[in-house]
């Protein structure tokens, strides 16, 4: 009997293909969808038509949840329900078997699905998976994927599709993040606004919404990731608006060109060179593995062939930038310290208070590059109020574990809003287009001086 003679009873609505068509172009597929989408029924259909389909001997398919009793309560019954319709009730006829207690089904082929809970990963370790499916890891213990998932699928080069929920920006974030830029993954979101299913109509969805809180509902329904983290200053959709506005020209004219670096410290992490003028922000320029003379030069470049008013730059892996950027007569090259003293005392350090000074410049009508990496960036960043009663931070180490990388684009953007700088002159803006760097001024009076202001202080 081949796998066409089956009568496979699951019929996919037009979202769950998605994924399906995108586990067979990727080996790591996220699927982020609303609650009653049918998530469960869509990774059981993958487990089982893999299964039927596969060549290979002693395979092996695996459901994981957090908990083993939530995988028997969510996949067990849906398991079984699937491979009875499929090759007939009479398993024994047709040489199926199944272990009630160890939550495992082997199907004619010799196939085997089996129920696994992330509460007890060990009795994962030493099986080969040739396809998994991952429910709601968010909930599970953050190395369940590195140390005991992803070397299961080594040898035999399995898939792996993640489905979830979202519950504030954890795993499943960080995950789906990934899916959005490398290459091996693929990330899917579906949003209740965006799909269209017959048991999900209109009036129930606005019910739900009535009954549930704002965040409930966006968290739930809308897939929105930071809808439960009120210390989130960077909404996403805020930033989407930032992308998306359209500038005039007289949004731009009058203010400083200002250079912000983002100097790289050793390791994989990337210089990063912000340009911003008025509510303009250009696309950013990265360089990696430049000695302090080279960055050097292209700052004067850069300085040059821009006009720039002021350059701030890191003061930390900087500081030799900054000295050296002076000595060759660039004197309107300043340091700034994240960890140094706010110029308003509601803040705990100068870093805190650039966040607060780039909300202010987004809120007020700032256009940012429309750059998946600096989105992703600004969104990891959270704020509190500390035992000191300022607020503060989150620490670097903190967001590079959400996105997996050093934020470089990000700090280069709040560099570039460190101060208030004067400007040269009135730039000319005739014949400008956006992106353009035809821009002149004369050095003369407090041209790139810098100033603090309160960014809150209309």
């Amino acid at each position: 009997m081949t796998p066409k003679t089956y009568n496979f009873p699951y019929k996919p609505h037009q979202y769950q293909l998605l994924i399906h068509t995108a586990l067979c172009d990727y080996r790591f597929v996220t699927a982020v969808a609303h609650r009653r989408f049918g998530k469960t029924e869509c990774a059981v259909a993958c487990l089982i038509s893999d299964a039927i389909a596969t060549k290979l001997q002693d395979a092996m398919f695996g459901y994981v949840a957090p908990f083993l009793k939530q995988a028997k309560q969510i996949a067990w019954r849906k398991l079984k329900r699937y491979v009875s319709e499929t090759f007939g009730k009479d398993w024994k006829a047709v040489g199926i078997q199944k272990n009630e207690s160890e939550l495992w089904i082997q199907i004619p082929n010799g196939a085997r699905i089996q129920l696994f809970g992330a509460d007890n990963a060990d009795a994962m370790r030493g099986l080969h998976f040739d396809g998994v499916v991952i429910d709601e890891i968010a909930d599970m213990r953050p190395d369940t994927w590195n140390a005991v998932i992803r070397p299961c699928l080594i040898d035999r080069k399995g898939w792996a599709l993640l489905i979830g929920t979202p519950k504030g920006m954890n795993e499943l974030y960080k995950f789906y993040q990934r899916g959005l830029k490398d290459p091996h993954w693929k990330s899917l979101m579906f949003s209740a606004t965006h799909t269209v299913l017959p048991w999900l109509p209109p009036d129930e969805l606005k019910a739900l919404e009535d009954d549930m809180t704002e965040s409930m509902y966006a968290q739930e329904m809308l897939c929105d990731f930071q809808a439960s983290s009120d210390d989130v200053l960077f909404k996403l959709k805020d930033l989407d608006k930032a992308v998306k506005r359209q500038l005039k020209l007289s949004d731009l004219e009058g203010a400083a060109r200002v250079i912000g670096l983002d100097v790289a410290g050793p390791g994989k992490d990337k210089s990063c060179l912000t340009k911003k003028q008025g509510l303009m922000v250009w696309p950013q320029m990265m360089f990696k593995g430049m000695t302090t003379p080279e960055l050097c030069d292209v700052l004067a470049s850069q300085m040059i062939q821009w006009k720039a008013d002021a350059a701030i730059v890191d003061n930390g892996y900087g500081f030799a930038v900054v000295e050296q950027m002076q000595r060759r007569g660039f004197y309107n090259v300043y340091g700034v310290d994240f960890g140094g003293k706010p110029s308003q005392p509601q803040y705990e350090n100068k870093k805190t208070e650039m966040l607060y000074r780039t909300k202010k410049f987004l809120d007020s009508g700032g256009k940012i590059p429309n750059d998946p990496e600096l989105l992703q960036e600004a969104s990891a960043h959270t704020v509190k109020l500390n035992e000191r009663g300022k607020m503060q931070v989150c620490k670097k180490d903190d967001v590079k574990d959400v996105i997996r990388r050093s934020p470089d684009k990000f700090d280069s953007l709040i560099i570039a809003n460190a101060f208030d700088v004067v400007p040269a002159i009135i730039h000319p803006l005739d014949n400008l287009k956006e992106g353009d760097n035809l821009f002149n001024s004369k050095t003369m009076g407090n041209a790139g001086k810098v100033q603090d202001y309160d960014p809150y202080d209309n």
